[in-house]
């Protein structure tokens, strides 16, 4: 074999830790080019890199009818040849002409995943080269991307691996000529249809000409950005661990002070990672947070104000209720337990306020627009105000709740209290321990 392909072939497996003595291999075997070459690179090296068994996998896509079936009969007579077990599977789509390239890809990936679960222990082994890695690099670009695009295609992911990374497509080729070895063509990809098409047919030669070393020179690149993508990634999880303060499915609470402690290009990072949204909309999320505001990212809502950041799908909120007379209400929208009794039984924990019994009928509801309070001084207060004085965020307002008595305001939890004799005890807490409620700071 050429020393310069084996040479590019062993560094890849190498420095990537690919193949280790005993693994069994699934090689994602097309009939073009690049597989062919990978499987007989593979059955040739077998026993110089440990492998103990090789398995070839081939997805018959159905959409280029005669080729697709011409295609499935090469490998089996390849796989027949070099006495590989091979195993076939077919797509089968509705309608051929919805089918696009991310589609086919998910269906072939999904299939190859099941083969190798029903083998066990196994490595699937897919043919991408240094031209494929260019060629989405160039891609990634023109769709605007970070660092994640500019690491390209990933030489390992999970099971799947990648062992030809580091070898040029036309490297490939030209072995196979010299060495007489068959491989069938697609003819769709002559077709400038598709993006990846145009990009291999009439921009990668036009780099080639400024530079014949570019697929290696973008490919260095990857390994270095990838590096820093590792990074990035490690930092994500140490973002995520100090600045979440609560997170369920409906509602993330970010301590905002926190998130804005980290540079710059580190939370840009973390919030593309968490939210998976476009620059676009990670930079406006940016913005929000450090400057506050509001944004809507989709079915998402996001809120910056004071010491919060919060995204939601939905607001948590409940419905205005009155109490009668004594007894325990639980509001489990927003995780309260109000509870009104003659004497306190559970101090801990709870917000405790006295209150005289002939303030009952006592209704408690969220807030309302011009809300004022009444002051010691017999003037009155706007409760926004308040809650303006005491940096409680405007998300937090909207179900925060508001106790009051024929029309007047005669408490609002931790923040107002109109001075009453205590023949009652009204006690407000936490319902369950896990779960957030709106005191948390």
């Amino acid at each position: 074999m050429n020393k310069s392909l084996l040479e590019q072939f062993y560094k890849c497996v190498r420095e990537n830790e690919l193949i280790k003595s005993g693994d069994n291999i699934l090689v994602a075997l097309s009939g073009g080019p690049d597989s062919t070459f990978l499987l007989h690179i593979l059955l040739e090296l077998r026993k110089s890199l440990g492998i103990k068994e090789i398995y070839a996998a081939h997805i018959n896509h159905n959409i280029r009818k005669k080729e697709s079936d011409r295609d499935e009969n090469f490998v089996k007579e390849m796989c027949e040849d070099k006495k590989v077990h091979l195993f076939v599977e077919r797509a089968n789509f509705p309608d051929n002409k919805s089918v696009n390239e991310e589609l086919a890809r998910k269906v072939r990936y999904s299939m190859l995943e099941n083969i190798a679960k029903g083998l066990g222990n196994v490595k699937i082994a897919l043919g991408h080269t240094a031209t494929d890695n260019a060629e989405t690099v160039i891609l990634n670009l023109l769709r605007g991307g970070g660092i994640k695009a500019l690491s390209g295609i990933p030489v390992k992911r999970s099971s799947i691996i990648r062992p030809l990374l580091y070898i040029s497509k036309n490297d490939i080729e030209a072995y196979l000529k010299r060495k007489g070895i068959d491989y069938v063509l697609d003819t769709s990809n002559k077709s400038d249809t598709f993006k990846r098409n145009f990009i291999r047919n009439r921009i990668s030669p036009m780099l080639a000409q400024v530079n014949p070393a570019y697929e290696h020179n973008i490919l260095k690149n990857s390994i270095i950005m990838r590096e820093y993508d590792n990074f990035f990634k490690e930092q994500s999880k140490i973002i995520e661990m100090h600045s979440i303060k609560y997170s369920d499915n409906n509602l993330i609470l970010f301590d905002r002070l926190r998130l804005l402690d980290y540079h710059k290009s580190l939370l840009l990072y973390f919030l593309k990672d968490k939210f998976g949204k476009n620059f676009q909309e990670v930079e406006s999320l940016y913005s929000v947070i450090k400057n506050g505001g509001k944004l809507e990212l989709g079915e998402q809502h996001v809120e910056a104000s004071f010491r919060d950041v919060v995204v939601y799908r939905k607001i948590p909120h409940f419905k205005s209720v009155t109490f009668e007379s004594t007894g325990l209400f639980i509001a489990e929208e927003i995780n309260m337990e109000i509870n009104i009794t003659k004497k306190c039984n559970s101090p801990d924990n709870s917000f405790i306020y006295d209150i005289a019994a002939d303030a009952l009928p006592l209704n408690m509801r969220v807030r309302n627009d011009g809300d004022r309070v009444l002051l010691k001084d017999g003037k009155k207060k706007k409760l926004k105000k308040i809650f303006m004085e005491n940096k409680i965020p405007a998300w937090r307002r909207s179900i925060w709740p508001v106790f009051e008595h024929e029309g007047t305001i005669i408490l609002v939890p931790g923040l107002y209290r109109l001075k009453t004799r205590g023949d009652l005890t009204l006690e407000i807490k936490r319902h369950e321990c896990k779960k957030f409620w709106i005191f948390d700071n």
